[in-house]
């Protein structure tokens, strides 16, 4: 038996088209996909529409927005009219249209599920009552980490309705190009030296608080022991760091924005750490899946869910947010000639998280079971 799915997402992002891709080919299912296609965000790169015909069944579903805060996807309450067996809706709460409509599917007979950040812990009374309500809708959550599915199961949300699906990137690419990366010298020819690469990609804004990592620099560094900084990406922040870059006896290397992903993974390959003082996201996937590590704040209330990766001391580590202090011990600490890690060891941390986890492999298989079991 066939059952028919709608999947009704907030965007659509470039970086999804690959778990949509091996849900939409999962047995025993099919699929209609609700797109906005229309790219309204300046820094998310969305799903061709070539792509989105070739590849998908799909209907156009534009959301409609409220003071920027509150939006309406137009097609939304349609699709649980429709002939669905279950509707796996957006999980924002601010998401009017689905309130509505998964209430009403529910109604209906149908099996409703949210695909969501969920709680993040550090919400208002008013605010955790609201998502509360508003979760005890679905039949299951999809969430992207396990520090929610606590928080949610703490606020008496049943645990066997909470499945972590994580989040992932282009899995296949990258996993063909870890195997035949090799060090080129890129920073050794660039910096003229062989002290260590601490790495950052993203924009340079203040929210990514790169101020902190300049300043931590600053306490660990000396005439012997020294760094490579190198930033990937542009930003307003730009001017002010390097300001700072010019206090420190480590160099910098300003690179700009790289969207060459065969450029780009090689700059990722060859840095010995990643370091985010702000949070981080997606970042932490591209750069296990190329096998370096990553150094965020701790602090998981105000993080992305892809920070819960980092296992400390085998692919990265926590500070504690916003100490320079710390972050200096403990970027000084990864390199400490007393606390030696073998680099290919590191590597093969990195990649174990991606492969068993953070892939769309392990999506798609998860989106199968669920269904399959609630849907029998």
């Amino acid at each position: 038996m066939t059952h028919k799915i709608a999947i009704i997402p907030m965007i659509t992002p470039l970086y999804r088209f690959y778990v949509w891709d091996k849900i939409n080919n999962l047995e025993n299912f099919d699929f209609t996909f609700y797109f906005n296609s229309v790219n309204t965000h300046d820094n998310i790169e969305f799903i061709p529409l070539d792509i989105l015909n070739s590849k998908f069944k799909w209907i156009e579903n534009k959301n409609v927005y409220f003071k920027k805060e509150f939006f309406w996807q137009k097609k939304a309450l349609n699709a649980v009219f429709k002939d669905f067996d279950a509707v796996i809706f957006t999980g924002n709460p601010r998401a009017i249209s689905t309130w509505i409509a998964s209430i009403t599917a529910r109604l209906l007979g149908k099996k409703v599920y949210f695909w969501t950040h969920g709680m993040y812990g550090k919400e208002s009374k008013i605010e955790m009552f609201l998502k509360k309500l508003y979760y005890s809708i679905p039949n299951g959550l999809f969430l992207y980490e396990n520090n929610s599915k606590q928080i949610l199961q703490s606020q008496g949300i049943n645990k066997n309705n909470l499945h972590v699906i994580y989040n992932s990137l282009d899995y296949d690419f990258h996993k063909e190009q870890r195997s035949k990366k090799t060090e080129k010298g890129v920073f050794r020819k660039h910096f003229n030296n062989d002290f260590p690469v601490l790495l950052f990609i993203g924009r340079l804004t203040r929210q990514k608080k790169l101020n902190q990592l300049f300043e931590a620099i600053k306490l660990i560094e000396s005439d012997t022991q020294k760094f490579n900084v190198v930033l990937i990406g542009d930003g307003e922040e730009m001017d002010n760091l390097k300001i700072l870059s010019n206090s420190m006896k480590s160099q910098t290397w300003f690179y700009g924005s790289c969207y060459d992903e065969s450029v780009l993974s090689d700059l990722v390959f060859e840095s010995d750490l990643c370091v985010s003082p702000g949070n981080v996201g997606l970042t932490v996937i591209h750069c296990f899946s190329y096998g370096t590590p990553v150094i965020t704040h701790g602090n998981f209330a105000y993080q992305m869910p892809e920070a819960e990766a980092i296992i400390p001391g085998k692919n990265g580590d926590y500070f504690e947010m916003d100490s320079i202090e710390d972050l200096g011990k403990k970027i000084h600490k990864w390199f400490d000639s007393n606390n030696t890690k073998n680099r290919n060891e590191i590597r093969k941390n990195c990649y174990k998280v991606i492969d068993e986890k953070y892939n769309p492999y392990y999506q798609s298989r998860l989106i199968d079971k669920v269904l399959k079991d609630d849907l029998k």
